[in-house]
């Protein structure tokens, strides 16, 4: 049975800009020969595979899963290697992603002031629901995901305003993004490999009571790093293994 085959049909890879052209020409072989059919359109595609070490901007794997992973939620990034790992397999290579508890609080910026749009709020609603889809897992409060919002090549509308204004707007309007985001999550499911790396849940495994307290710190740090953090509302969800 062919490797890069799925559904009866096959599988289809976009070879990003940033592989050379020997090696271009390399995957492209290799994913034929073993079933699979090479695309030009990114949302023509299953995988795409990017050359992480020549990619313009600094673009990751999790920075184009989080920016595309609402558009395209079926589009799965890879590596220059996955095609390889495939195929010495003999099926279709699924990599772990390592989720962390959260940790410290990012350098702030200074800019001038720029109102808020509501399209502003239909993009944050969106990045929310693709990153923090589950509001038990924490960082909707935190500065991690809106910093790597704002640092993020793939999402241009992100410097609309820096990325202590965009947790501000989501603080300022908490219960709204909430249950836009429960509307989007429910219509149009999250990629998994687009979450936000860091779970508050993995905070409250049961370790040691000097690493718990150290965990819950730093926790603490990132949420509560603006004076006015303590005054909102915490979730306190049940111990989860993922």
């Amino acid at each position: 049975m062919p490797i890069f085959e799925g559904d009866g049909r096959p599988l289809a890879f976009h070879l990003d800009a940033s592989i050379r052209k020997g090696a271009r020409q390399k995957l492209a072989a290799d994913i034929k020969e073993h079933g699979g059919t090479v695309v030009e359109r990114l949302n023509d595609a299953d995988f795409s595979i990017v050359d992480e070490q020549h990619s313009r901007g600094g673009r990751t794997l999790l920075s184009l899963g989080q920016a595309y992973g609402l558009t395209f939620p079926n589009l799965r990034f890879r590596g220059l290697n996955f095609v390889q790992a495939c195929i010495r397999q003999g099926a279709i290579f699924t990599p772990v992603v390592i989720r962390k508890a959260m940790g410290g609080v990012p350098p702030r910026e200074q800019r001038g002031r720029r109102e808020f749009t509501p399209r502003d709020d239909e993009h944050l609603a969106e990045y929310l629901a693709t990153v923090v889809p589950d509001p038990a897992s924490g960082g909707r409060t935190g500065n991690a995901i809106y910093s790597k919002l704002c640092s993020n090549p793939e999402i241009p509308w992100a410097g609309n305003h820096p990325w202590e204004s965009w947790r501000t707007r989501y603080k300022n309007k908490r219960q709204w993004f909430d249950s836009k985001v429960a509307d989007i999550v429910r219509a149009r499911p999250a990629n998994p490999e687009a979450l936000h790396v860091q779970d508050r849940r993995l905070n409250r495994r049961p370790y040691n009571d000097a690493y718990h307290l150290r965990e819950e710190e730093e926790e603490r740090t990132d949420e509560e790093a603006d004076p006015q953090a303590s005054l909102s509302p915490s979730f306190r969800p049940s111990p989860v293994l993922l």
